[in-house]
C-alpha cells in the first residue's frame, strides 16, 4: 500500500450558485436591480438567520424521533 509517487487528487471546487434560473437579471433595469439587491440583502441578513435557526431546531427534533 505504498502511496509514494501518487498524487492525491483534490476535489474540484463547486461553481458559484446561480439562482437566476430563467436569466431574468438581464431584463431588469437599474432601478429593478437596485430593488433586487435590497431584497437579497434583507433575505441574507434578516430572514436567513431565522429560517436557518428553525431548520436546525426542527432537524434536531426529527433526529430525536428517529431513535
Amino acid at each position: 500500500m505504498a502511496t509514494a509517487g501518487k498524487d492525491i487528487r483534490q476535489p474540484k471546487p463547486l461553481p458559484a450558485p446561480n439562482s437566476d434560473f430563467y436569466e431574468v437579471y438581464e431584463t431588469l433595469n437599474a432601478e429593478e436591480l437596485a430593488t433586487l439587491k435590497q431584497v437579497r440583502a434583507f433575505a441574507d441578513t434578516k430572514a436567513a438567520p431565522v429560517v436557518n435557526k428553525y431548520w436546525v431546531e426542527r432537524s434536531a427534533v426529527n433526529a430525536e424521533n428517529l431513535r
